[in-house]
């Protein structure tokens, strides 16, 4: 075996030694180079751009290359996968397209390899000389690291609450490059945090009346070239209600009333996440909050109630076999509803399987949830009670994403 592992090496590599003259650019031999072998990533070509720019003045690439700020970009975390998945592209190329797009406020490019290196030498025409453009191109870094949950350099990101903007609540990154104009805006940080919650507001509200997310890449888009460089709150307020075509509209209050008790929230973006702060609102000022790192979403009437006897009994009762169909349809149809759901930790989660609704109730009685605690008193569980507990949610849902935040100076 080790035979042919050395038969494998030494026959399977081959080296060539290059012999440049003065004249010669290293980084034009490079990139014709790698356009025949292994492919180049977007930041290979941007880094082979930027210093044969900068190699113009003798010394120059050298003495970037060195800089604090371009060897920000060379550290390992940038080359690994953006997604919870292998074939994600690299924390870098996402980082510089979300960059350009803050920087640019233009939408006409895509994030493919070509377009985003060609949208890339734009900005390092804009920018007029090289260190410049490196000082502009990192100066997102910290925050991009901050919402994926990497160590930083800047600890003031730490006194904002950016919800569900936090890589580990919710993967899409579109609304970054907005996020970035945000926090880079010239307006105070009661300001800033109020269009931070005000962003997350129009997704949360969106998000429960199961409105599309496709299209929020062209909305963000849209608010950086609106926002321009001094963001401010107003301006995105003004820009977020003004449409209303189901793509892009601010849902209102009676919408996220009406999406709760319709929409199958369970299969939507985060569920989890809205659960957890809706049951975190439900307590007082000053109250101490239990924090439970491992909670689970269940469904108060099982996902397959019609199979268990109890609920069966309880739901269907003596009906015709026609009225039965009838009723399991209208009953169905709020099962994934918000009103429906509820959180509870593992072990309580793991007994909870096939018990009847009695049985249920007297292990809510032992969850330390605000949320549960009425839960554990019904009588009754049908459509009409998920439809009221819909509806005080949408209440909590309301009021814990505002459509206009209030702040002070």
């Amino acid at each position: 075996m080790l035979t042919v592992l050395q038969d494998t090496l030494l026959d399977g590599f081959e080296l060539y030694l290059i012999v440049l003259n003065k004249t010669d650019k290293a980084q034009k031999i490079f990139a014709s180079m790698n356009n025949t072998a292994k492919p180049l990533t977007t930041f290979d070509l941007i880094r082979n751009d930027v210093f044969y720019r900068a190699s113009k003045k003798p010394g120059e690439d050298e003495r970037l290359f060195n800089t604090d700020n371009w060897q920000m970009l060379e550290r390992p975390f940038w080359e690994q996968s953006s997604e919870k998945r292998k074939d994600g592209i690299p924390h870098i190329d996402a980082y510089i397209a979300r960059m350009l797009v803050a920087k640019l406020k233009k939408s006409n490019f895509g994030f493919n390899r070509t377009d985003l290196f060609k949208t890339y030498q734009e900005f390092g025409r804009k920018c007029g000389n090289v260190e410049k453009e490196i000082g502009l191109a990192v100066e997102y870094t910290d925050i991009y690291k901050h919402l994926m949950s990497e160590p930083h350099n800047d600890p003031a990101l730490q006194s904002f609450d950016f919800g569900v903007f936090m890589f580990d609540k919710w993967p899409n990154k579109d609304f970054y490059p907005v996020i970035f104009s945000i926090l880079t805006s010239t307006g105070s940080e009661n300001e800033k945090q109020a269009m931070l919650t005000l962003l997350e507001s129009y997704v949360i509200r969106r998000n429960m009346c199961g409105l599309t997310s496709n299209r929020y890449n062209l909305m963000a888009f849209a608010l950086c070239r609106e926002l321009g460089d001094s963001a401010r709150y107003q301006t995105l307020r003004d820009l977020l209600l003004k449409d209303d075509a189901d793509t892009s509209r601010f849902p209102d209050d009676r919408d996220v009333g009406n999406g709760c008790n319709l929409n199958p929230f369970f299969r939507s973006l985060f569920p989890k996440y809205v659960l957890e702060k809706m049951n975190d609102a439900l307590y007082e000022d000053g109250e101490a909050r239990v924090v439970n790192t491992k909670l689970t979403i269940d469904h108060v009437l099982p996902q397959k109630w019609a199979e268990n006897k109890s609920w069966a009994a309880l739901l269907l009762g003596s009906v015709s076999p026609e009225e039965a169909e009838s009723r399991k349809a209208i009953i169905n149809a709020y099962v994934h509803t918000v009103g429906n759901l509820t959180l509870l930790s593992g072990p309580t989660n793991s007994k909870k399987s096939n018990h009847s609704f009695s049985e249920f109730k007297s292990l809510l009685k032992k969850s330390d949830l605000l949320m549960n605690r009425d839960l554990a008193d019904k009588s009754e569980w049908d459509e009409k009670a998920i439809m009221a507990r819909s509806s005080q949610f949408a209440d909590i849902i309301c009021k814990r994403w505002p459509r206009d935040v209030r702040f002070g100076d």
